[in-house]
């Protein structure tokens, strides 16, 4: 274990959301694909415990310049990560957890995720799972359960030149 335990991470960053929006062009309305500007700024402090197990936070405030989109998001988690859990000599798990609030101009939610991963030793495959379930929401779009699968392709560091 490194002696440094606690950690934070600062940043900030430009984004672009895209929709599909109708527009009229010469009287003539169609679906087209608008770009949204955003900017963000984030906060992530972490405490280890081990190697493998961790607590902490993420807190992101996004600000957007269209007024005909959301101006002001608040995004902020509790987390925790428990990381290379051995379920046998080879295969391991990891878990992710999280609690988070949402705040979108006038709407809000709270909500668990949670992102697992199953993985085994020099194997380029592994699997992983995302769910999503909203604790209580109005933001739109944000009252249902999500949930996916996802099937992983790792490298693993071993790269050759093709020239």
């Amino acid at each position: 274990m490194s002696e440094r335990r606690f950690q934070i991470r600062v940043g900030a960053h430009p984004s672009i959301l895209f929709a599909t929006m109708p527009v009229s062009v010469d009287g003539v309305t169609s679906d087209k694909l608008i770009a949204r500007r955003y900017i963000a700024g984030e906060i992530m402090p972490d405490f280890y415990i081990t190697n493998q197990i961790s607590v902490g936070m993420y807190y992101l405030k996004g600000y957007g310049f269209q007024d005909d989109a959301v101006k002001n998001t608040d995004f902020i988690t509790i987390n925790a990560k428990f990381s290379d859990i051995r379920l046998s000599k080879r295969v391991s798990l990891g878990l992710y957890p999280q609690f988070y609030y949402l705040k979108m101009d006038d709407t809000d939610g709270f909500y668990f995720s949670s992102t697992q991963t199953l993985k085994i030793k020099d194997f380029p495959l592994s699997i992983a799972s995302v769910i999503n379930q909203p604790i209580q929401s109005d933001v739109v779009g944000g009252q249902d359960f999500v949930w996916n699968v996802s099937l992983i392709y790792s490298f693993g560091n071993q790269y050759r030149s093709l020239n």
